[in-house]
Formats: C-alpha cells, sequence, structure tokens
C-alpha cells in the first residue's frame, strides 16, 4: 500500500501556538498533547458505547472508523513538541543516520503528513494515527525533484521521523524511523538496489518487541517497488505538504 494519504481540510486550522496542551520539558512525564483531539475523542467514545447497544445509531459507522486526524498546523506543532531533545533522548547516539538526519538534512515535508504506515508496537490501532517527516541526506537531494528525481545514486539514504497520535488524551509520542538507502547497483535485484530499515525509539524497544528485518525487508521492498515501478521504488508524500528544490 502507498505510504500517503490526503490530509484532511475540514477541520478548522488553529495557531500553532494554541494547538498544544503542553510541551516536552525534558521530564519522562511531560508529553506533548493536542486537547482538540483529546475532546474529540471523548465524544467518539460515548457514541461507541452507544453503538454496542444499537449499531444503527445514525453515527456508529463513522465512529467505528474514527481515527484521530491533525491539522498542517498542528502536525507541526506536535513535531516542534517533540524537538530536539525528545529526539536526541530518543534515539541511541551510534543509530547513525538516525540520530543526525533531523539535525543535518534536509526536511522535505512543509507539515508532517499521515501515513499509511502501521504502528506494529501496540495492540490496538483503532483510534491512533501516524504522522510522517521526509528527510534526504545530501546525495538524495535530487529527493525535492520528486517524480522527476530519477534513479538515486548509491549512498542515498531516505529517513521518514514518524510521531503517532493517539485519540485517548490526544497525546503525541515518538514512533519509528523509516530508512532507505540506495546500495550498489545489481547487489540487491530484488529489492531495487534499496536496503529498508526501521529503527525504533528506546522507550519502544523497552516493550519487547523485536521487529523481524527479514519480514520488514520483504514487506517495505513489495510495497516500494509495486507502487513505485516508474520511480526507482521511492513512494512521495501529497502534493501538498512537498518542499521543493
Amino acid at each position: 500500500m502507498p505510504f500517503m494519504t490526503p490530509l484532511l481540510r475540514s477541520l478548522t486550522i488553529l495557531s500553532a501556538a494554541a494547538v498544544l496542551g503542553g510541551a516536552f520539558v525534558g521530564e519522562a512525564s511531560a508529553k506533548c498533547t493536542i486537547p482538540r483531539i483529546a475532546a474529540e475523542y471523548e465524544v467518539i467514545k460515548e457514541q461507541r458505547a452507544k453503538c454496542e447497544k444499537d449499531d444503527s445509531l445514525p453515527f456508529c459507522e463513522k465512529a467505528e472508523d474514527y481515527q484521530p486526524l491533525m491539522t498542517p498546523d498542528e502536525a507541526n506543532a506536535a513535531w516542534k513538541c517533540l524537538g530536539v531533545e525528545e529526539l536526541s533522548k530518543g534515539f541511541d547516539s551510534k543509530s547513525f543516520p538516525t540520530n543526525v538526519a533531523y539535525k543535518e538534512w534536509k526536511n522535505f515535508s512543509s507539515s508532517p503528513y499521515q501515513s499509511a504506515h502501521i504502528n506494529r508496537f501496540v495492540d490496538d490501532v483503532s483510534a491512533q494515527a501516524i504522522y510522517v517527516a521526509n528527510y534526504a541526506n545530501e546525495k538524495a537531494k535530487n529527493y525535492g525533484k520528486y517524480e522527476k528525481s530519477g534513479k538515486m545514486p548509491a549512498g542515498a539514504i531516505l529517513a521518514k521521523y514518524s510521531m503517532v497520535i493517539s485519540g485517548q488524551g490526544g497525546v503525541i509520542d515518538l514512533a519509528p524511523v523509516y530508512l532507505m538507502e540506495k546500495v550498489k547497483k545489481g547487489s540487491s535485484k530484488n529489492t531495487g538496489d534499496w536496503k529498508y530499515d526501521l529503527v525504533a525509539p528506546k522507550d519502544l524497544k523497552l516493550l519487547g518487541r523485536e521487529v523481524d528485518m527479514d519480514f520488514t525487508q520483504e514487506l517495505c521492498a513489495g510495497c516500494h517497488m509495486n507502487y513505485g515501478i516508474k520511480s526507482d521504488s521511492m513512494l512521495f508524500m501529497p502534493e501538498d505538504v512537498r518542499v521543493r528544490n
């Protein structure tokens, strides 16, 4: 499946300063939250409870399919709230490139956007949504040409940082980084000469859920090669959030 789904524009755009209920201040108990979504989800919970007794109610289908969706301003404020301090805590200082990309590489996303990735670290994803931001190293600078970027050279790396928002409390948490690195031509024909990886933040690793990297390679390569036939296996973000070269 492709990585992107269109952002919903029907929600009222809030100013970034009013979006978050709190900012990360370096304490484990501090959380980035979006009060609007927290309040929205309380309504959804009440609706779902009613639908358990009567699923013919007019709001049942919408309540069952609910996902907490952020506006671009909210997504930018959430990413800012996580900030350099949270990212530096989340990823090991030796875990290149996740420890440098967000500081040194170009961010090609004007705002984080909803992704079709699945949060494999939780059992219940019915009230969650994943948002991602795309970074690329210098060798992948042509990424900013998108469909006209051509084939990437060996050493090009794309890093997709993700954060997950939960309806319950409107809480924002750091989520895995998805990586794809172009390797030497002909060295990995079954993946289109791309190496895929997933790096989980320290807190997620503590949950004891190991990621099967063989499965990740197969899943990522299959999706990228299927949907990126004409774009060197690259799948691009929605046009309205693209930062161009």
